[in-house]
Formats: structure tokens, C-alpha cells, sequence
């Protein structure tokens, strides 16, 4: 790793930690998830906290066996970037964290993020705006638009449709063409219809869907 000294000079911050051997698995693990819960960071194991090279045991299968902790630790499953780099003739281990593409993470079911030189739990209402946050842009199977040419929505089944809803709840939906009766209801997105319009108005909508069903229940005493 290149410049290995000026990190080392920085001293530990909210994105570098130095840990003085493997036997501080715990902490490591922690910042790790700190780390990829928050900006990402370095690890540096065999230095201590003051900066000093102290150096560390590798041996053969030692980062084998830290992916491995690592990846039946923390969950979803991360592998972070791991090497092994020599200073003053002693070795030290150079854990390399990015910051998680599919936040919240979680150690044996705990979350963590980076204050300063500290990992800290995540509180509840952190983890329910991160959750919020990574599944508010995800759009439902219903909502997403798809290729198919307005000409091959049945006229006579939103016709079907409209008369159904004048009868039964007593709405009056008015329809001038298929795209203006499309986007009324909604189901026009990126200028296409959406899956819901083609199920619901196509006349075999199987060619684009085989594998989908719809199905209606009612209340015994509806």
C-alpha cells in the first residue's frame, strides 16, 4: 500500500483505526461494519494506537481465515479488500473498507456507524431512516413501465371496465383515448404503461407475463 506512512502519521480518525494484533477479532469486526455503515476507512492491524509499528503474525492462511470471519459475521455479506504490506521489517495487515452499497449492515445482528475515533451503535430510528431511505426509490412490479404499443390495449375492456365502475361504485370515468384513460388512472410511467395496465387490459397479457397470476378474494358477507 502506498503511502502507508502519512496514514499511519494521521493517526486514527472516523476513517482509519489501528489495532495492535488479530486478537482484537471483536473491534475489528466492529469497525468494519462501522465503516461500511458509514464512509468506509482503513484498518491497520500491528500498530499501535499511538502509531507505533509493532507488526503482526501472518501466516499462511491468516487472511484466508479473516475473510471468513468476516464474511459469516457480518451481514449482508461483505469481503473487504485485504493485504498484507511490510514496514521497519515488521508486516502489518491493511484492511480496506468501502462504504455499503446496501446499508444497514449488521454484526451477529447489531448495527454500527463511525463517530470520530468510535463505533457506536446505530439507534432505532437511525436503522428505520436507513431502511426508509434504501427502499423508497425501489418500484413495485405493478408500477414499472414496460414496452408495449398503446394499439395493443383492448378498447373494449376499458370499455368493459368503465361500465363495471359506473354500475358498481357509482364513478363516472370518463375516456377520450387510451393514453389519456391510462394516465388518469396512474398507469402511465416514463410515458409507457405499466405492468398493472397491461394485466388488466391487454387481451392475452400471458405473452409478456407467463408466470403471473391475479387473484381476487371476497368476504363472506361482502
Amino acid at each position: 500500500m502506498k503511502n502507508i506512512y502519512e496514514v499511519i502519521k494521521k493517526g486514527e480518525s472516523s476513517t482509519i483505526e489501528f489495532k495492535k494484533s488479530l486478537r482484537e477479532e471483536r473491534e475489528i469486526l466492529e469497525t468494519i461494519c462501522s465503516f461500511i455503515n458509514s464512509k468506509g476507512g482503513i484498518i491497520l492491524v500491528g500498530v499501535g494506537d499511538d502509531g507505533q509499528i509493532l507488526g503482526v503474525d501472518i501466516g499462511k492462511g491468516t487472511v484466508e481465515d479473516l475473510i471468513n470471519k468476516i464474511k459469516f459475521s457480518i451481514e449482508p455479506i461483505i469481503i473487504p479488500q485485504i493485504e498484507t504490506t511490510e514496514l521497519e521489517g515488521k508486516k502489518l495487515l491493511v484492511i480496506k473498507v468501502s462504504e455499503g452499497l446496501n446499508k444497514p449492515y449488521f454484526l451477529k445482528g447489531v448495527a454500527f456507524k463511525r463517530i470520530g475515533k468510535t463505533n457506536q451503535r446505530l439507534t432505532k430510528n437511525e436503522l428505520e431512516r436507513i431502511i426508509v431511505e434504501k427502499f423508497k426509490g425501489l418500484i413495485s412490479f405493478e408500477e414499472r413501465a414496460i414496452d408495449i404499443n398503446l394499439e395493443d390495449f383492448e378498447e373494449t375492456a376499458i370499455k368493459s371496465f368503465i361500465s363495471t365502475v359506473r354500475i358498481s361504485r357509482k364513478i363516472n370515468l370518463a375516456y377520450l383515448t387510451k393514453k389519456d384513460f391510462l394516465k388518469r388512472l396512474g398507469l402511465i410511467r416514463e410515458n409507457k404503461p405499466v405492468n398493472a395496465a397491461a394485466l388488466c387490459f391487454l387481451s392475452n397479457p400471458q405473452i409478456h407475463f407467463p408466470y403471473t397470476l391475479i387473484k381476487c378474494g371476497r368476504f363472506k358477507n361482502g
